[in-house]
């Protein structure tokens, strides 16, 4: 299983959760669950989305930075620990 999978999972479950306490306690009624489930997902996703894209930046000022001659394992070295 992708890593991704497991924690759009835990984010699908810790929201069925939350918004189970919230109907419980009176804060939103059962049919506005599935709106703020799919409101907190998107703005995940939006969130997710955002910081790959900065990630895969750093990759590439790294591999413009980079002398000639190095290899995917370097970049991938550098992107990570910046």
């Amino acid at each position: 299983m992708q890593p991704d999978s497991i924690i759009l999972a835990l984010a699908r479950h810790v929201l069925a959760l939350a918004g189970a306490w919230l109907v419980s306690h009176g804060y939103m009624g059962a049919g506005d669950v599935e709106q703020f489930a799919g409101a907190i997902l998107v703005l995940g996703a939006l969130v997710w989305s955002v910081v790959n894209k900065f990630k895969v930046g750093k990759v590439i000022e790294s591999a413009l930075e980079s002398p000639a001659g190095t290899t995917r394992a370097d970049l991938d070295v550098k992107g990570s620990a910046t």
